[in-house]
Parts: C-alpha cells; sequence; structure tokens
C-alpha cells in the first residue's frame, strides 16, 4: 500500500513549520513523507541514524531508553505537535533512544538535506529548533536533579502536576499512562507508585477516578 501524500496545509499545522511561506510550505512538501504508525511500533529505534526529521501529526510515542539490565526507562512522551531526531540530524550521530507508538501515529518525514536547508533559510524555525533544544536539556537536568535529590512522593506529584490539564476550574490527569509507565519515568518501581498514590488519596492530595485522577490543590505542596 502507498504511503499517504503529505500536504502543505497539513505541514503548516505542526508548530515548527508555521513560520513558512505558503510556497516554500508547498516546496518542503513534495520532498516529505507519511507514515502510520501502530500502537507499539517503534518509529525508530536507538542506534540508527536519523535520515529524517520526525513529526507526530497526531497519536503520541515515547522516548525508551534500553538499560542494560533489561528495564526500560521512558524519557518522555511526545505527543501531536512535537518533533525528534534534529539534534541527531544536526550533530550527525545515532540516536541513543528508541521511540515508541503509544498509541497509532500519523509521522511526517522531513529529508535530512531539507530540514538543514530549512534551518539555513528561515531564522524563526531555526530559533524554535534551539529553544525546543535546550528546554529539552533543561528538563533533563532537572529530572535527573530530582531522581538524585527527592523521594518518590515528590517525583509523583511533580510528574502528575506536569501532565494534569484544567478541566472545569481542577487539575485532571487523563490515565494514558499505567503505572508502570510512571515508575519507570520517575525512577520506581509499579508497586512503590501504586503504594504511594493510595497513600495520596488517603490524604487528600487526589481522587482516582476511574480513568482520570483529580488532583487537589494541596498537592502542590508536595512537588
Amino acid at each position: 500500500m502507498p504511503e499517504p501524500r503529505a500536504s502543505s496545509l497539513l505541514l503548516r499545522s505542526v508548530p515548527l513549520f508555521a513560520s513558512l511561506t505558503e510556497a516554500q510550505s508547498e516546496v518542503i512538501a513534495r520532498t516529505m513523507h507519511r507514515r502510520i504508525v501502530r500502537r507499539g511500533q517503534p518509529i525508530i529505534n536507538a542506534g540508527d541514524r536519523p535520515r529524517c526529521l520526525h513529526m507526530i501529526v497526531s497519536g503520541s510515542a515515547q522516548a525508551v531508553l534500553n538499560g542494560r539490565d533489561g528495564n526500560n526507562i521512558i524519557l518522555s512522551v511526545l505527543n501531536a505537535g512535537d518533533y525528534f531526531c534534529e539534534m541527531e540530524i544536526i550533530e550527525d550521530l545515532p540516536i541513543s533512544t528508541s521511540i515508541i507508538a503509544r498509541e497509532s501515529c500519523d509521522v511526517l518525514m522531513l529529508p535530512k538535506a531539507q530540514f538543514n536547508h530549512c534551518l539555513a533559510e528561515n531564522h524563526p524555525m531555526s530559533m524554535m529548533v534551539l529553544r525546543g533544544m535546550a528546554g529539552r536539556l533543561r528538563e533533563a537536568d532537572e529530572r535527573f536533579g530530582s531522581l538524585a535529590m527527592e523521594d518518590v512522593d515528590a517525583r509523583l506529584a511533580k510528574f502528575l502536576i506536569q501532565e494534569a490539564r484544567w478541566v472545569d476550574g481542577a487539575r485532571v490527569v487523563t490515565c494514558r499512562f499505567s503505572k508502570s509507565d510512571i515508575g519507570r519515568m520517575i525512577g520506581a518501581s509499579r508497586e512503590r507508585v501504586s503504594r504511594v498514590m493510595k497513600e495520596m488519596q488517603v490524604r487528600g492530595y487526589l481522587e482516582e477516578r476511574g480513568d482520570s485522577i483529580l488532583l487537589r490543590e494541596r498537592i502542590l505542596s508536595l512537588a
């Protein structure tokens, strides 16, 4: 089955390319590939040398670091509008993490040569890429500092607050993550995450409601 084509309209729906003119979008769209990746399948594997910048149009994925002991660590979750492989393309190095689809993903792929040309010709896009890389480095620093200095309660509270969205005036986390996933993101076992969440619910910091978690205002004191 042939891959679905990318359109200039679809391309400009990705924030990274919002600054492109219609003419630029038309030219770039003709060089792009579009791929549907099923849940659980890799978009790119650790050790691969990226030949394209990847952008998620719909769905979500996760960056997974494969540990030597066989345990995997989820470094981040990528959603619609997010892109990856830009650092590896700029440095011309293999990617160090596997990017796995958490759910079916619609992915746009811009070949390396065209991506480098875009950076050279479009200053706003170059600055957005630089700000994105700086933000990821800052998040990594904060995360590793948290793993070294904070207990599981604080790490879990920060994770939930970060993932929460405002719904009817309250912070709500939609449970896209299993407790095993959360544990792999905050450096704790699934059992420990389950125990701490139960304790938080008893103490009034949160309330589990089916497939979502309502965060009470007092949880901010833990983060």
